[in-house]
């Protein structure tokens, strides 16, 4: 196995011990399909708690800052060496241990943001399925008060809609294993930021 799979096994080893406490839990709405709990957003204080003075830093006007948190993101098998080069330029920084965690809160940011957008569209998904699925009742309804005619062009329809619901059924399964795969991320690369803050 190379690298990168060893890595998304490490993410998703995470993610199954972690996920439930590194979000903020709420009631699931009607058009969540997935069989983890829905929780809106990732809770950064349950990573790791920063230092009350090191909270709510405004990370989103340091380009350094971001660029260091997409690469994290986007190469995790590389986490230490990004993050010994991210240390290199704080080395006489003053504010270095606030750069440190404006890096741990754009992490959980970056990541926020992309796990909230596929959370929308596995929500839109799941809407469409529901229409769906009652057309295709609504279909059944019919066919039946026209005799159920097995043969019609309504009952040919309502065979071909039920069996494309269930391949798209089949696949909000695999959209779903996503979002625990971006929890297990978080964790994995929020922890490993916060270690570098000073002790």
């Amino acid at each position: 196995m190379g690298s990168r799979g060893k890595t998304l096994t490490a993410v998703l080893a995470i993610a199954a011990l972690v996920s439930g406490a590194v979000v903020a839990q709420a009631p699931a709405p009607p058009d969540w399909p997935c069989v983890q709990r829905f929780s809106p957003s990732l809770s950064g204080g349950s990573i790791f708690p920063l230092p009350e003075e090191l909270l709510g830093l405004d990370w989103r006007g340091d380009s350094e800052v971001i660029a260091t948190a997409r690469q994290l993101i986007k190469t995790p098998s590389e986490t230490e060496s990004l993050l010994d080069s991210f240390d290199a330029t704080n080395k006489n920084n003053d504010d270095g241990a606030k750069r440190t965690a404006k890096l741990f809160s754009a992490v959980v940011g970056l990541l926020n943001d992309k796990r909230k957008a596929r959370i929308d569209g596995i929500r839109k998904f799941a809407r469409a399925q529901q229409a769906f699925a009652k057309k295709i009742v609504a279909d059944q309804a019919k066919l039946r008060k026209e005799g159920g005619d097995e043969n019609s062009d309504l009952a040919q329809r309502v065979e071909w809609s039920i069996r494309l619901h269930r391949q798209r059924d089949e696949s909000v399964v695999d959209l779903c294993k996503k979002i625990p795969e971006l929890e297990g991320l978080a964790f994995q690369l929020g922890r490993a930021v916060a270690a570098r803050l000073p002790q």
